[in-house]
């Protein structure tokens, strides 16, 4: 699954970039787990104000963003 974070940029080479896309490696409840700028995995908020999705073949993504 892959998604465009479309929010504000935060924590430069660390956190996540505005128009950047990610891997979204799972979903927990309401919550993403993607690969930041870091390159390690960490949970953000599935807020559907700050992500787009890019590539969603099971439609996982669609249901959490809606």
């Amino acid at each position: 699954m892959k998604v465009k974070y479309i929010g504000e940029s935060f924590y430069n080479g660390f956190g996540l970039t505005k128009n950047k896309t990610y891997e979204c490696i799972e979903i927990e409840k309401d919550m993403l787990r993607i690969i930041d700028d870091e390159g390690e995995d960490y949970l953000y908020n599935a807020n559907p104000k700050d992500w787009e999705i890019k590539q969603d073949k099971d439609g996982q993504l669609e249901k959490v963003l809606k």
